[in-house]
């Protein structure tokens, strides 16, 4: 048991998402990239939800649930593919239930959850939910807060779920500059600035988002003389624009991250995804509300604290306030962010991963010692 555990562990991730975001498939995805280095032996299966907006991009053998906007037949899902499966561990992203947790623990599994907003770190701290999850894992919706309520903090000390707060994720592993796109390359030694409005899948007045931001691209670079680089996203649909600027549909996360260390200013959305990848980057961001209704808070929160600058999701609106980090505005929030110090939860919850497995054997040994 022990080595199996310990060796070759089989994982199974379950992030759900709708509505045109994806932060919690490609944090699973990340995490689970980190999971296959620390455990090459590894297991790893994902379960997502089926419809149009799901990403089809997963690197793991997955398994889609059509009628995932449904309740009863999204649990009746996750229910007979775990029993199915019989994983070591479940690690649930932005959704899961009590009568699932009961499930996992019926064959022997332990069960991890993953949130990153107020309500969805709220269903972690219900009572059905305190004696049937063992990890919690919350990334910090808003870096000038902390995660937990004064009540959710003592809840934390009394219940059986082991809690860990964390901000944003990436991998530790700088992406080799040579992987990216030959075009990207010719590009990067001048300065640059980088528009990533996420995943893809949002549209503002019937226009996707990328198509936007490409626009506003084009706009700054007219304006300024400052090369940019948009990325659309894995979810955008359409043609690429074309025009001055470069334009790119998807990077891996690791390619990403590379960019955002280099660009001089990036133009992003309010999701924790991108921006607090951004700002974990030290970077001078342009941020606006795309879609969630997290972010039009989040970014008015950073705003006010002098960590970035706010903007409308139009062409005119992030070119121009694009344009001001130009200025000694972004030396000021540069210097602003680099004092936040973001917690990676990358290799923090592979550390909490090892800890849950450990867990499991001790519960197995324990279970076969009383019925011996």
């Amino acid at each position: 048991m022990a080595s199996e555990d310990g060796d070759r562990p089989h994982l199974l991730f379950a992030p759900y998402y709708k509505w045109g975001g994806s932060s919690e498939f490609v944090r699973a995805v990340t995490l689970a990239q980190a999971a296959q280095r620390r455990w090459p032996a590894a297991t790893i299966e994902f379960l997502l939800p089926g419809g149009a907006e799901t990403r089809h991009d997963c690197p793991f053998p997955v398994t889609f649930n059509e009628a995932h906007l449904d309740k009863p037949s999204r649990i009746r899902f996750l229910n007979r593919e775990i029993s199915e499966r019989r994983p070591h561990l479940v690690i649930f992203d932005c959704y899961s239930h009590p009568a699932v947790l009961d499930q996992c623990r019926a064959v022997g599994a332990r069960t991890a959850y993953v949130a990153d907003q107020p309500g969805t770190c709220k269903r972690a701290f219900e009572w059905p939910w305190l004696w049937r999850l063992d990890a919690h894992w919350q990334q910090r919706p808003y870096l000038t807060l902390q995660a937990f309520t004064p009540g959710q903090q003592l809840l934390t000390a009394i219940s059986s779920t082991r809690r860990a707060i964390f901000d944003s994720y990436f991998d530790d592993l700088l992406s080799d500059l040579g992987e990216l796109p030959p075009e990207i390359l010719a590009r990067i030694d001048q300065p640059f600035a980088l528009l990533v409005p996420g995943g893809g899948g949002y549209r503002v007045d019937g226009r996707y988002v990328g198509d936007i931001f490409h626009a506003a691209a084009e706009r700054l670079h007219a304006a300024t003389g400052l090369d940019a680089i948009t990325v659309l996203g894995p979810l955008h649909q359409g043609p690429i624009p074309a025009g001055r600027t470069l334009v790119i549909k998807a990077l891996t996360l690791p390619q990403l991250l590379a960019l955002m260390r280099r660009a001089r200013i990036i133009v992003t959305n309010g999701a924790t995804g991108a921006l607090h990848q951004a700002l974990a980057c030290g970077a001078a961001c342009v941020a606006s509300p795309l879609g969630g209704s997290d972010q039009p808070e989040r970014i008015r929160r950073y705003a006010g604290a002098g960590l970035l600058h706010a903007a409308a999701p139009e062409a005119a609106a992030l070119a121009k306030a694009a344009e001001r980090l130009l200025t000694a505005d972004g030396d000021a929030i540069r210097k602003r962010v680099s004092a936040l110090k973001p917690v990676n939860g990358i290799p923090l919850m592979i550390r909490l991963i090892e800890e849950q497995l450990a867990l499991r054997v001790d519960r197995s040994m324990s279970k076969a010692s009383r019925a011996g």
